[in-house]
């Protein structure tokens, strides 16, 4: 691909904690390696962006504060940097990057995630889907977003799946952190579960130890479930 001015507008990034924060400051960085990446987002993250990507801030809460100001933002920012790309790092941003794609005729991308499509929020369902099928291309973060696109009425010709990926090769282990956090919460000679993400009803987590749990501690005693998360107060 030759060398593109993209235009990133989201509310998820670090400081906020979650995945979809890890993984869109990974996607500005990465793209910002060989391309000319804008950024939107919450004034928050200004300090830990990407250092190629140029940041642009406006306030974190109340939400509807955030979205009327990145609205007017990217259109200012598409009136004068000329992007050829406009790049939702959610679904929430979605009706900003693809409304002001159609008026100054580029390219709309959307990347969805689970919490993206599978709401129920009648107000989202209503006003965000319709528009999340209007962008010319949307990414889905895994097979079970992908489904859940089409059930909402996406084409599916509109959708790829990228998964989040990883670094590699990973980082040495720290030996004495393993065997201080094993000690601390007496996890010796235990076979390890681990969960790791935000403490919600779509997770599961409760169904898991009700139905699946017993089974496995059952078949292998010395089994112990570490969840690792805290309830989403950004989402």
């Amino acid at each position: 691909m030759s060398k593109k001015k993209i235009l990133i507008v989201t509310r998820n990034l670090p400081p906020l904690i979650g995945g979809m924060e890890r993984l869109n400051w990974h996607i500005a960085d990465e793209l910002s390696k060989d391309h000319d990446v804008l950024l939107i987002s919450h004034t928050k993250a200004r300090t830990i962006a990407p250092s190629k990507a140029k940041f642009y801030g406006v306030t974190l809460d109340p939400l509807p504060i955030f979205l009327i100001l990145a609205f007017i933002k990217t259109f200012w920012i598409c009136l004068t940097q000329r992007p050829d790309i406009l790049f939702a790092g959610s679904g929430l941003t979605a009706p900003i990057t693809v409304f002001w794609a159609k008026l100054f005729r580029k390219k709309s991308l959307v990347y969805i995630h689970g919490l993206d499509i599978g709401t129920n929020n009648i107000v989202y369902n209503l006003v965000w889907i319709p528009i999340i099928r209007m962008a010319d291309k949307i990414i889905a973060n895994s097979t079970s977003t992908f489904d859940i696109c089409v059930q909402k009425g996406v084409y599916q010709n509109k959708i790829e799946i990228i998964h989040p990926g990883v670094s590699f090769p990973a980082p040495e282990k720290n030996q004495y952190l393993i065997s201080s956090l094993k000690t601390q919460f007496k996890l010796e000679n235990k076979k390890v579960l681990i969960s790791v993400g935000r403490l919600t009803a779509r997770k599961a987590i409760r169904e898991f130890v009700e139905n699946s749990l017993p089974t496995i501690i059952q078949s292998c005693p010395d089994t112990i479930l570490v969840i690792i998360g805290d309830t989403p107060s950004q989402s």
